[in-house]
């Protein structure tokens, strides 16, 4: 999975570190889409401002609407993107990155030694205890 995300707007902190996931293809501006798309209420934006999406293994961003975008500080109508690469839309600075790995029971896979090692310690505790009552 991959993701943008907000690293500023400018002349003001709004957005900053917002995180939008990508699918396969999806359209960016400040119009509802109908389809897969990510709103950004801004008037700095248009309707359709761009377009990202994977072809085969390639990353490109499109310009649709806006004249061009930003990759890496230069203005282009349509370019491949890698993780990393900084895109300004309208006055967005917006990082293309891979989204982290989901995992599930984090703390219980991560800490399953604690687990084990507290039934060890009270089941030797149980077994002395019971040892004394039996000997007793």
């Amino acid at each position: 999975m991959y993701q943008l995300r907000c690293l500023n707007r400018k002349n003001t902190r709004k957005g900053h570190d917002q995180i939008y996931s990508l699918e396969n293809s999806q359209n960016i501006g400040s119009s509802p889409f109908s389809d897969h798309g990510i709103k950004i209420n801004d008037a700095s934006l248009y309707g359709q401002h761009c377009r990202i999406f994977k072809n085969k293994n390639q990353w490109i961003v499109e310009a649709l609407d806006a004249p061009s975008i930003g990759v890496n500080e230069k203005n282009v109508s349509r370019s491949e993107i890698h993780p990393g690469d900084l895109l300004e839309f309208g006055d967005f600075l917006l990082q293309f990155e891979m989204s982290p790995p989901l995992r599930k029971n984090v703390f219980f896979a991560d800490n399953i030694w604690i687990f084990w090692a507290f039934f060890a310690i009270t089941l030797q505790i149980l077994i002395v205890i019971f040892l004394e009552f039996v000997t007793n």
